[in-house]
């Protein structure tokens, strides 16, 4: 049985844990506990969890162990949720100077944990994807070391605030002021998403009044997450419980926290800095995923990985889900009408056509799916964490925009050119290795 990720709950309490574990089991994850607190950190070290899940142990003793993975260089990629945590000042500052990912002031209702933990999950799994591409890259040779931590990037916060009347939200905008956090006001989501576009922000909140319209809010969460550029950018709804039927409905739609009901600057405040944070911690993880494209490791097009950097990539992927029994999908891009191309307008033409295609396929998927040229007019991804609908579901897109797009090759050649692209997409499953992974996505190409 596959997992989407490896969780450690701890709690003082077993029927909590217990609870929570077998609600994250029927959801597909791998759950384990721990209600002994000084057992805790041995347990991480020992089982290296893709999410830690911590409640309310005594004398703020979950927020020391937070402070105390964090300082770890080797645990603290591990994302920390924290529940039922003390509602007050002190205890946020520290949970954002411990790094945690998100925190509940509340007992854990089960069903949000399931709403708030993929994006926590995925960060886990970037963090690791962004280890293995580095061991990747050093293994040829290409010496590439992890960026600096977030931490250590100094340029003042900057978040979009949506309002359909900003006079009203003057409050949330002086609050992020005192903070040192800068806000762009928008009324209209549809000029929101325009902005979003061209500004750089580190994270949206949408904020609703009863008598606001609640659909544009969910269609603005939606443009985000549909949006190549700004799909990991996070988004905070502040709505009244009026408004909308079912919490799901905000969640579904991209939303990474949703207060309903609940306008404590301070809380507001302590989120956006912990999703901001969390933000910039995947932007400087961007800056070592592209430090490991480079001369020893890119293929003679440039702008994705070598057949040589792959296989050896693919393996070490392989052998990581296998042993943590984790998802990952393979699929392959066939350019099925290259050769025409090469035939007819030669050598530099299909060049031009390959490093169309390579900086389209990669600008359609996340900075950890690794995308590499394995042959003459072929183009391997590796998604890794992805399970095969969701694989299909994006690869197919691809493929479907690549085959009704047009495209140009030099100024002399006035043609428009189509291309006619084949994918084959495979999910891991027990035994496989790199190259039964590889035959099996040749062989589902269509």
């Amino acid at each position: 049985m596959r997992y989407h990720a490896h969780i450690l709950v701890a709690d003082p309490d077993n029927a909590t844990t217990n609870k929570i574990v077998s609600h994250l089991d029927k959801a597909g994850y791998k759950a384990s506990s721990v209600n002994d607190v000084a057992k805790l950190v041995s347990i991480v070290e020992k089982t290296m969890p893709n999410l830690i899940i911590i409640g309310n142990f005594q004398d703020q003793q979950s927020l020391d162990i937070a402070e105390k993975l964090n300082a770890d260089k080797n645990l603290n990629n591990i994302p920390v949720f924290l529940y039922d945590c003390e509602a007050n000042f002190q205890y946020r500052k520290r949970s954002i100077a411990a790094g945690v990912e998100d925190m509940i002031e509340l007992p854990l209702p089960a069903e949000l944990v399931i709403k708030r933990l993929p994006a926590l999950a995925r960060i886990s799994t970037i963090k690791n994807e962004l280890n293995l591409r580095v061991e990747t890259a050093n293994h040829l040779n290409s010496k590439i070391k992890i960026s600096p931590n977030h931490a250590e990037i100094k340029k003042q916060y900057r978040v979009m605030i949506v309002a359909q009347s900003s006079a009203a939200e003057a409050d949330i905008q002086t609050n992020l002021l005192k903070r040192n956090i800068d806000t762009l006001m928008e009324i209209n989501a549809f000029n929101a998403a325009d902005r979003l576009d061209q500004k750089d922000c580190e994270a949206c909140i949408i904020t609703l009044r009863p008598e606001d319209d609640g659909d544009r809010a969910l269609f603005l969460c939606r443009h985000i997450r549909n949006n190549p550029r700004l799909f990991n950018l996070p988004v905070l709804i502040l709505a009244p419980k009026s408004l909308y039927k079912n919490i799901d409905e905000i969640y579904k739609s991209g939303a990474n926290i949703a207060l309903i009901d609940n306008r404590d600057l301070d809380l507001i405040g302590t989120y956006i800095e912990i999703l901001v944070a969390s933000q910039r911690s995947r932007m400087a993880m961007r800056q070592s995923f592209s430090a490991s494209l480079n001369n020893k490791t890119c293929d003679n097009i440039e702008q994705i990985y070598s057949r040589e950097f792959f296989e050896n990539h693919l393996q070490r992927v392989v052998d990581n889900c296998q042993s943590r029994n984790s998802y990952m999908s393979l699929c392959i891009f066939s350019i099925k009408n290259a050769p025409d191309i090469l035939q007819r307008f030669g050598n530099e033409s299909h060049k031009i056509l390959l490093k169309q295609m390579a900086s389209w396929i990669k600008g359609l998927l996340r900075i950890e799916d690794t995308v590499a040229r394995i042959g003459d007019d072929d183009f391997a991804v590796i998604l890794t964490g992805s399970e095969y609908n969701e694989a299909s579901a994006v690869c197919n897109r691809i493929a479907g925009i690549l085959n009704h797009s047009e495209f140009h090759l030099t100024e002399e050649i006035m043609e428009i050119i189509k291309v006619w692209v084949e994918v084959g997409i495979v999910e891991i499953k027990d035994g496989d290795n790199a190259n039964t992974m590889l035959k099996h996505a040749y062989n589902n190409l269509q």
